[in-house]
């Protein structure tokens, strides 16, 4: 069976999007809990979801090579979410 990683949190302040922290975090935790081939998910905001413009999370993780999955339960403010999936090799 192949392991299915999860990443349940990753926020990056305002003032220090663009400048590769969120890449760099990422990098770092892949490199330390994801040791094989498997699969990383998240879970963000849906693509109709206020937010998904005004925090460019849908945008960053499609840069890093995570694809739009399925939708899932809306978040606790009753905003649509959606698993982005990136498989590992």
């Amino acid at each position: 069976m192949v392991p299915t990683h999860h990443v349940h949190w990753l926020v990056v302040a305002e003032q220090s999007r663009g400048e590769g922290v969120g890449r760099a975090l990422m990098t770092a935790a892949m490199r330390r809990f994801v040791p094989g081939s498997g699969s990383v998910e998240v879970v963000t905001f849906g693509a109709d979801h206020p937010g998904a413009c005004v925090s460019g999370a849908r945008a960053f993780y499609e840069r890093l090579g995570f694809t739009p999955a399925e939708a899932v339960d809306p978040g606790p403010e009753g905003g649509s979410r959606q698993v982005f999936r990136l498989a590992v090799a």
